[in-house]
């Protein structure tokens, strides 16, 4: 993959259950 393509996946992660009420801004 290229980096671009690898730092999608990042900002796109699978949520894990209980962190669903947690949105990615608040995670990072």
């Amino acid at each position: 993959k290229t980096i671009v393509e690898s730092n999608e996946a990042r900002r796109l992660p699978k949520i894990p259950k209980g962190t669903r009420d947690f949105t990615p801004e608040e995670m990072a």
